[in-house]
């Protein structure tokens, strides 16, 4: 007997105790967030050559390696990444819904229901003045109402803001620690050893990165890279940083993501960092947008009304809210460093007294004709008889006047959804108005055939408009308007202090230009009555203020609706992919008590061994 079976014996010692070791690592970490189960592996050593061939002297732990699924890893990072989006949107949509409040008896409908009920009470009682109070109590109500809710929208907006901000601290921490454990497991694992440990770490932090942007794991060899956006970040123990960038003149101030060695913007795909910019820039600025078309409706068109009828004294309406700020007509709008015009309305001059009946019954056109001395003229007076076309932002509107009323070519504007929105002023004026969509304003109008833009003066005798050209302001009507500026709903106010501004009365028309000029009496109450029509008519682009608050309590629920159903989907995938990772790297303490046994009787038998091979040398001692 050699002393080999000591040696192969020592080798069994060794490799059951290290087995143990690694049994015990698993049960200790079976609770510890991203540890895989460690496995011994265990290699024959067979260096001894007989004539009857190898001879194994042993066993020794040949690697201990971790029980993962490549695989699996890759797609829990890519649908993490996903739900980590969807999660942050369904909860901050709920949040704008709760903004929004509706139906409840605090939300803007309902005060604005209580403004139009105000105005309707006035249209009966014009002589009352406390049906007036009322009315400016219930419009100052609206006022603060609106440019409260914008302010919230604008906090949350801000909000969103500082997440990003936080989170792009997140991503450059993790970063970091990602290029550290690199450079440690390089080090490790340089000497042969296994840093499984460290991996699992770094598969963690990969796992928590991919949930604020969208990660990619590159691995060949020992060597695992990751690229956001396509850029690769982590190389070896190497890392690229994301910084915030602020610029006044650049999305209101709001936080940029940029990467600092190339001055690049990171191109973020999905991940709750994709949520929150989503939220901020698309969604929050939306319902921005939708208070202040909600007060440029209001504004603009109480506005008309009330400067078209008469005060408590006879004297001609004024404003009722405060006009909101507007652009300058001529300004840089594509952002291309060159100015361009920027129209929301255009009011025609021309005044008809019947909008219903065809245009070439209400209205006539001069002629003029030379007499038989060939000095004096004749003027003619014939019906507006005629068939033609126009294009407002390239889309074409044919007309007949000797079939179509005023209001009837407006309808077929509004029914082409050019864009622009047509409609008749108080006195009976055509007007147009830029939409929100098109950003309010209005980029080309051009008369093709005939001269119905001509007579209603919104365009100069054979002149057309693009809003590129900055020479074809002058081909415009003197009454127009620039565009809207933003927080138009945040401004606004009332502009009524005394009551007996309100103009309630409508007046006539002495001189017969179509413009009312002596007041009704006191007691008419017409005009308060066309004030209160508004709510029914479509005085928010092509809509009713009923059709507005629809659609904006259908955009917030289809928004919940879709985050909600995509985030239900993605915690369903992610739970089977879990469940799937776990039956491969989770702790199961079961099985190692099993493996632990499984090791303490093969140390056991081990040193049985030993001690059987130490008695026969013994032996072989004693006989010499």
């Amino acid at each position: 007997m050699s002393f080999s079976g000591l040696e192969v014996g020592k080798r069994s010692l060794d490799a059951h105790k290290r087995g143990m070791e690694v049994t015990g690592h698993n049960i200790s970490s079976a609770n510890k967030e991203g540890f895989s189960r460690q496995k011994v592996e265990m290699e024959t050593i067979t260096n001894r050559h007989e004539k009857y061939g190898q001879v194994g002297i042993g066993a020794e732990v040949g690697e201990i390696n971790r029980a993962r699924d490549a695989f699996i890893d890759d797609r829990m990072i890519k649908e993490k990444s996903a739900n980590s989006k969807w999660e942050i949107r369904d909860i901050n949509i709920k949040n704008m819904e709760y903004i929004i409040n509706e139906p409840s008896d605090q939300s803007i409908r309902k005060v604005l229901d209580e403004y139009w009920e105000a105005m309707q009470d006035l249209s009966q009682n014009p002589e009352d003045m406390s049906t007036r109070v009322s009315l400016k109590e219930r419009a100052e109500a609206l006022t603060n109402t609106i440019g409260s809710t914008y302010e919230r929208f604008e906090a949350l907006r801000n909000d969103f803001d500082q997440n990003i901000e936080v989170l792009a601290n997140d991503v450059n921490s993790i970063l970091r620690r990602l290029a550290d454990i690199n450079g440690q497991v390089r080090r490790v694992e340089s000497g042969g050893g296994k840093a499984n440990d460290l991996r699992d770490e770094f598969d963690l932090l990969t796992e928590k990165l991919s949930e604020i942007v969208n990660v990619k794991v590159s691995r060949k060899g020992d060597e695992t890279a990751i690229s956001i956006g396509g850029r690769t970040v982590v190389q070896g123990d190497t890392y690229k940083e994301m910084s915030v960038r602020r610029e006044a003149k650049k999305n209101d101030g709001l936080a940029q993501l940029y990467w600092d060695d190339i001055d690049e913007p990171v191109l973020v795909q999905t991940g709750k960092m994709k949520g929150f910019l989503e939220l901020r820039d698309d969604d929050a600025v939306r319902y921005m947008k939708y208070m202040d078309q909600l007060a440029v409706g209001l504004i603009d068109n109480t506005n008309d009304v009330n400067k078209a009828g008469f005060d408590f004294r006879g004297v001609p309406g004024g404003l009722f809210f405060e006009p909101f700020e507007t652009y300058s007509e001529i300004r840089d709008i594509n952002g291309d460093n060159e100015n361009e015009l920027g129209i929301y309305k255009l009011r025609g001059n021309k005044a008809l007294d019947d909008t219903k009946r065809p245009l070439s019954i209400v209205m006539e056109t001069e002629t003029k004709t030379l007499a038989p001395d060939g000095v004096t003229e004749i003027i003619n007076k014939v019906p507006f008889n005629e068939k033609g076309s126009f294009e407002i932002n390239g889309v074409r509107i044919d007309y007949d006047t000797s079939k179509d009323s005023l209001e009837e070519v407006a309808e077929k504007i509004n029914k082409k959804n050019v864009g622009v929105v047509a409609s008749l002023d108080p006195n009976n004026r055509f007007v147009l108005r830029a939409e929100k969509e098109e950003d309010y304003v209005i980029k080309t109008i051009t008369q093709n055939e005939g001269t119905f833009l001509y007579k209603m003066g919104i365009l100069k005798e054979g002149r057309a408009f693009n809003y590129q050209n900055l020479d074809d302001l002058n081909s415009l009507t003197e009454d127009r308007m620039g565009s809207p500026r933003e927080k138009a709903a945040f401004r606004m106010a009332v502009a009524i202090k005394n009551v007996e501004n309100i103009a309630a009365a409508k007046g006539i028309d002495t001189d017969n230009d179509g413009i009312p000029d002596k007041p009704n009496p006191v007691g008419d109450g017409s005009n308060a009555l066309k004030m209160a029509m508004l709510k029914s008519e479509k005085s928010i682009g092509r809509f009713t203020y009923e059709e507005f608050f629809k659609s904006i309590v259908s955009d917030l629920g289809v928004s919940a609706q879709e985050a909600q159903k995509f985030l239900e989907n993605q915690n369903i995938l992610i739970n089977n992919l879990e469940q799937r990772r776990q039956a491969t790297m989770g702790v199961s303490l079961d099985e190692e008590m099993a493996e632990m046994l499984k090791f303490q009787h093969g140390y056991d038998a081990a040193a049985r061994y030993m001690k059987t091979v130490d008695d026969m040398i013994s032996t072989v001692i004693e006989k010499l």
